[in-house]
């Protein structure tokens, strides 16, 4: 009995330590200037592949390997912010407009339409009347419209 606790023991002790460092649990919302809640924000734990994104009204929650660490706040339209964490368990975070004019916008689009009553953009005016027949396949570089 004496040797198997013994060897239990040290393993425990092991188990325990480990799992005490990683416990560690930051929680927050993530604001703009305006104090509204930005959803999808990246939020990450720097030096490491430890990821998540803010909520619909702007919470999140990482766990992170330590409380003396860094993380950034990205969003696509704002500055990165990097705060160091200092063992602070709740980080509340604003962040600011980028001030910069967009030089090209690229739109990607997925789906499924019917073949009825689509219709094509003709260049330089509004849609064209000609409707696009049933099953036909179309190389314009026009939009496609759903009537």
């Amino acid at each position: 009995m004496k040797k198997l606790f013994f060897l239990l023991f040290p393993v425990v002790i092991l188990i325990l330590a480990f799992k005490t460092d990683r416990d560690h649990t930051i929680k927050g919302f993530v604001r703009d200037v305006n104090g509204n809640a930005l959803a999808g924000v990246s939020i990450r734990y720097v030096g490491a592949s430890i990821v998540t994104t803010s909520g619909k009204d702007g919470s999140y929650s990482i766990s992170v390997p330590s409380l003396k660490g860094e993380l950034a706040f990205t969003s696509v339209g704002f500055s990165e912010l990097i705060i160091p964490i200092k063992g602070l368990t709740k980080l509340d975070v604003v962040l600011h407009e980028l001030q910069q004019d967009l030089q090209e916008v690229v739109v990607v689009g997925y789906g499924a339409e019917k073949e009825k009553g689509v219709y094509r953009q003709c260049p330089g005016s509004g849609i064209c009347n000609e409707q696009i027949a049933p099953g036909a396949r179309t190389r314009s570089a026009g939009f496609k419209w759903v009537l």
